[in-house]
């Protein structure tokens, strides 16, 4: 696909530098060409330059306008056409065409789009802004093997396209992305068909983004597409929730074969309980028994000895008294 549209641009270009020729370099001056041979009614044109002079063919301003007919495949379109011509050197303006519109009988809507070819120099440029916010896939197979298909049946696209051409260097960047999409997903194996399909019922959307840059000869491309990371993460989500089944299931029929024994083990530990808890009862209630007895007894032991205590000291007292003669 992205392969498709440098080819497509490259050929845009060299129509563009064929019937607008941008300015001649010195070498390219000094070089004399012999005319080909024409079929004598043909004949051959020359330009002669003169400042101030205007060039043989020149197109200021053209307005763009267009509806849709039934037959064929125009669209609703506005736009502006400006400075056209066969020596763009002479008019020192580059060409511009800006446009916008839809094209209804081929499902595309929101189209805008600029584009510039500045043929003023030795240097020529190029450059195409454009952006369709709406247009329809076909059938776009991914992967197509024995043990695997996995494609789109149909889907839903936006892209932004911008590209600059200079001389004979490019730079082209393409942003897009699909969604409403209807999945064609198959396997051999039924656990893969089964986690494929899930996977790809939950893919929201695939986003395609490319930068195309060098020359042609030798361009670099780097392509990052967020359908490798959304089947890994979707894989792992599945795969995890098999996990989680089978674990589920592993341990209902734990709680299945183990289930009459937990029971009845469950059921005597509780009666256990109970009677441990029964005997306890009565332990502790002996041992408060206990020790109210044991508090009684201190208690009217130290009575005892506190009376005694008194008695002796008062008969102390009084045989004191008495040897005092009191």
């Amino acid at each position: 696909m992205i392969l498709g549209r440098v080819r497509q641009f490259e050929g845009y270009m060299n129509k563009a530098r064929e019937y607008m020729p941008p300015k001649k370099t010195a070498e390219e001056k000094a070089e004399f060409k012999k005319p080909k041979a024409h079929e004598r009614e043909k004949g051959r044109n020359y330009k002669f330059g003169r400042p101030q002079a205007y060039p043989l063919f020149w197109l200021r301003h053209a307005a763009i306008s267009s509806k849709e007919s039934p037959d064929g495949l125009s669209g609703d379109l506005k736009g502006t056409l400006k400075n056209l011509t066969d020596d763009p050197p002479m008019i020192g303006q580059p060409l511009t065409l800006a446009f916008d519109g839809r094209f209804p009988a081929s499902k595309m809507e929101g189209v805008k789009g600029l584009i510039t070819i500045d043929h003023r120099t030795d240097n020529p440029k190029e450059s195409l802004s454009l952006s369709v916010a709406r247009f329809p896939i076909t059938e776009q197979k991914l992967i197509q093997s024995d043990e695997v298909t996995l494609g789109f049946k149909e889907a839903i696209g936006s892209s932004k396209l911008n590209v600059e051409l200079a001389g004979g260097d490019l730079k082209m960047t393409i942003d897009s992305k699909f969604d409403h999409i209807q999945h064609d997903v198959s396997a051999k194996a039924a656990m893969v068909d089964e986690i494929l399909k899930k996977v790809m019922s939950d893919l929201p959307a695939v986003t395609l983004n490319a930068t195309v840059q060098g020359s042609w000869t030798d361009p670099k491309f780097d392509i990052d597409s967020n359908l490798g990371r959304e089947l890994q993460a979707g894989f792992q989500k599945q795969i995890q929730a098999k996990i989680n089944d089978a674990k589920a299931q592993l341990q209902k029929a734990i709680d299945d074969a183990i289930g009459a024994d937990k029971a009845r083990l469950t059921s005597e530990f509780s009666k256990t309980q109970g009677d441990t808890g029964k005997i306890l009862k009565a332990k502790e209630t002996e041992v408060n028994r206990l020790k109210d007895d044991l508090e009684k007894q201190k208690n009217k032991a130290l009575n005892e000895g506190k009376n005694k205590l008194q008695q002796e000291g008062q008969k102390a007292l009084d045989d004191l008294k008495k040897g005092f003669g009191f």
